[in-house]
């Protein structure tokens, strides 16, 4: 695996950019350009989270061509930059419709590749449909802690952790894990530091939870992807764009059993009350799923009591970023600031472990448009799911439908069946 320096990074997103938004007629759109260079100042500053990107891009690499897969969590995929390196799959910018041929763009609001039939552009090649509309600035915090955490098979798992080992040869490393084949951290310790060592990250996670850090997780949905692509010939990579529109109307039927982060009592629950029809009401019960004291007595009473709808209720932590920023917008106020600093209080928790909001917060939302039912669901919000990983799990949940709709048989075998064995 070839590294590359931290210029020759930009060079590389930069030439990716070009390739997907510019032809011989057409030029990227500014809101591209713009976030390309507001993410690039930001993270120059940022080596050894230029230096991960990097790593996960060649690591994926590796992994594609021994048929294995990368699932990467947490907030990488609220960078432009690690789209365009190769380190997600997920592209942060608002959604858009483009076409690969002539590379005309065009920007559509909150539309999803579900919602809308496949159309031609002028040019007669087929419009492609990309974009999940998450802000960078939400997850600034957490990309600037320089921690990132990515998951492989079982059978990937000690190729990789030799990987990172080799990757990182030259810091002062100390390793936390619980047993063999359990997640696993290396984290990196500061320069002066020579300290080396394994400990047990139970009981260690609390001193090392602040260092800069790479995640390693052995993921048992991974198992379940190589058994299917083994036994079905089909690779998860390669299901089309029609298989996977026929495996996500399938969700309409709430058919979830074995169905990655979807098939427990907590979702079914929350499913049989909002009854989703969407792409993006399926991604925001997964947010709900995942974040604490968001939906229970919370985002359900809003819901039945207040008579909110869905669209009205934040799922995602850079859901709520972008709904104080467009209140303060219509205000003509532009203070992202504020909208930041709300939003990672009430993804913390901070305003539930405090007693609730303070006045000030109070007042300065009433006066831009938000009431107190709005104000009190997020006083009590005790953690905010990234929307970044939210959509990793939808994209895992619809590939694993795929399978369960096009090869039954094998999904019985390989997932449902295997799945019971293994329960006490």
């Amino acid at each position: 695996m070839v590294k590359m320096k931290y210029k020759q990074l930009f060079e590389k997103a930069y030439s990716r950019l070009m390739e997907l938004y510019s032809g011989e007629c057409s030029k990227p759109d500014i809101t591209i350009l713009s976030r390309f260079y507001q993410e690039k100042t930001i993270l120059a500053e940022s080596k050894l989270y230029m230096r991960y990107l990097d790593f996960i891009s060649r690591v994926r690499e590796m992994a594609n061509q021994k048929g294995e897969h990368i699932f990467v969590r947490g907030t990488a995929g609220a960078s432009f930059i690690a789209y365009l390196l190769g380190a997600t799959d997920i592209n942060p910018l608002p959604s858009h419709e483009y076409c690969p041929h002539c590379h005309t763009t065009k920007f559509i609001g909150n539309g999803t590749p579900f919602d809308n039939a496949p159309k031609k552009c002028s040019c007669g090649a087929e419009i492609m449909t990309d974009g999940h509309n998450i802000p960078f600035e939400s997850n600034l915090k957490s990309i600037l802690a320089e921690r990132i955490q990515f998951c492989v098979s079982h059978a990937f798992f000690e190729e990789a952790k030799t990987m990172i080992q080799d990757e990182l040869w030259e810091k002062s490393i100390v390793t936390l894990k619980d047993g063999n084949l359990s997640p696993t951290w290396f984290c990196i310790l500061h320069k002066e530091t020579n300290e080396r060592g394994d400990y047990t990250l139970s009981g260690n996670r609390e001193i090392f939870a602040n260092f800069p850090r790479i995640t390693l997780v052995p993921d048992k949905v991974l198992d379940q992807y190589r058994e299917l692509e083994k036994a079905t010939g089909f690779k998860m990579n390669e299901i089309g764009f029609d298989e996977q529109r026929v495996a996500f109307f399938r969700f309409m039927e709430c058919d979830i059993q074995g169905i990655p982060h979807l098939d427990n009592a907590f979702v079914k629950g929350v499913w049989n009350t909002i009854n989703p029809r969407s792409y993006n009401d399926i991604l925001k019960l997964i947010g709900f799923a995942h974040s604490t004291n968001v939906w229970k007595n919370n985002a359900e009473y809003l819901l039945s009591e207040h008579k909110m709808s869905l669209c009205e209720i934040p799922g995602y932590r850079e859901d709520l970023y972008e709904m104080i920023n467009n209140q303060l917008r219509l205000k003509g106020v532009y203070n992202e600031g504020f909208a930041y600093e709300v939003t990672n209080k009430v993804m913390r928790g901070y305003y539930a472990k405090n007693g609730g909001m303070d006045e000030d917060t109070m007042f300065a939302l009433l006066n831009i448009g938000f009431d107190m039912n709005f104000i009190f669901f997020l006083s009590y919000v005790h953690y905010m799911f990234n929307k970044a990983q939210g959509i990793e799990y939808l994209r895992e949940a619809i590939a694993m439908m795929f399978y369960k709709t096009k090869f039954n048989k094998e999904y019985n075998e390989i997932v449902l069946q295997k799945t019971k064995k293994n329960q006490p």
